[in-house]
């Protein structure tokens, strides 16, 4: 288990049946999402029940073959555990009872809004882009918010989509992925800056969310609300922003148009982003 080979490779023996962190110090062992822990058919958890035993006997089995219990002390345990739409949040009581619990409530749309403002507003400044992308930061982190909320709406985990699971994981990362493009690649566009910077946009959000997308309803429907959050919060026609994708030039960009060519025409027809 990787969990107990981690700790177990930060202990040392202090006696016959004793062990403790390496350099007399408090061993800290922080797990990211406890949540996710791996169940079996019966609802159980081998990573789950080893931290249970941590915390409640203060102890813990060697690695070795007959394994030996070991008692140990001066270790700490920080964990979070994030609820989402659909997924097994529940943990054992048994657990629980050893846990001080904080709860965090979610963060507001004006907090979200201002977390990410001054993440793009600080990767502009350093990139120096021109005044026209600087506008639409707030724009895009607008359209960026509805997407997401329309989302958690629309699609929720079902028996055939289970990985319908959105969080600001996911807002983050299309964000994180507008950070890599920079000023070069602005001015070596052979569009506007403007339409480079929200196809980039445009793209993130396809690459994080529709290509998660399992059922062929549900494609339909999102790439219906996308052309319509680009149109309300950027002004711009999707269709008219990605025209080099549309095989039968009836004007509009279908599902079946994005699936065939989106990765080789968008690196390859105008404002395409080589480096990404």
């Amino acid at each position: 288990d990787h969990v107990h080979q981690i700790i177990w490779q930060n202990v040392e023996a202090q006696c016959v049946g004793t062990v403790k962190p390496k350099g007399d110090k408090t061993l800290v062992v922080f797990i990211e999402d406890i949540s996710l822990a791996s169940r079996d058919m019966f609802n159980s958890s081998s990573v789950l029940e080893l931290v249970r035993h941590l915390l409640d006997r203060k102890s813990i089995y060697s690695r070795a073959i007959p394994p030996v219990l070991n008692s140990i002390d001066h270790v700490q345990l920080l964990t979070t555990n994030q609820l989402r739409r659909g997924s097994p949040t529940s943990m054992p009581l048994r657990l629980l009872r050893n846990i001080f619990i904080l709860n965090v409530c979610a963060q507001s749309d004006d907090d979200i809004r201002d977390i990410f403002s001054a993440s793009l507003g600080w990767y502009h400044a350093i990139q120096e882009f021109p005044q026209s992308i600087l506008t639409l930061r707030d724009r895009i982190i607008d359209a960026s918010l509805t997407l997401y909320n329309e989302i958690h709406v629309q699609l929720k985990p079902n028996i055939l989509c289970p990985h319908y699971l959105f969080s600001l994981r996911d807002l983050n990362a299309i964000l994180a992925g507008m950070m890599l493009q920079t000023k070069e690649d602005i001015l070596e566009s052979t569009d506007s800056p403007e339409n480079e910077h929200m196809r980039l946009w445009a793209h993130e959000v396809l690459r994080v969310f529709y290509d998660r997308i399992k059922d062929d309803n549900d494609r339909a429907w999102f790439l219906k609300v996308l052309k319509r959050v680009i149109w309300e919060h950027l002004g711009q026609d999707f269709d008219k922003l990605f025209k080099h994708l549309d095989l039968n030039n009836d004007g509009d960009i279908d599902a079946d148009e994005l699936r065939r060519l989106f990765f080789g025409s968008y690196r390859n027809g105008p404002g395409a982003v080589s480096k990404h």
